[in-house]
């Protein structure tokens, strides 16, 4: 859930990065991100860091039992598309 939650507010972050840097909303991971290279997780970019998080979520839900994760995977596996689409 964790690993989800994190990619999924950067996903997020993502698609309102352009309206905070307007705003001045520092709080915003894509921003963030942009500032400082994030290389403990050997992403450069937000795209790179939502990535890897939401791909991890969806390993990990595999491992649950009894498909107990396969929404949670649908989930991760939609969002890591549009990131796929929009890094083309």
């Amino acid at each position: 859930g964790t690993l989800f939650g994190i990619g999924y507010q950067i996903f997020d972050d993502l698609q309102d990065r352009e309206g905070d840097r307007l705003s001045g909303n520092t709080a915003n991971m894509a921003l963030m991100v942009e500032d400082n290279a994030v290389s403990k997780y050997q992403a450069n970019t937000a795209e790179e860091l939502a990535y890897y998080f939401l791909s991890e979520a969806a390993s990990g839900a595999a491992e649950l039992p009894s498909g107990c994760g396969d929404l949670l995977i649908e989930k991760c596996s939609a969002l890591l598309q549009v990131l796929e689409r929009e890094a083309a």
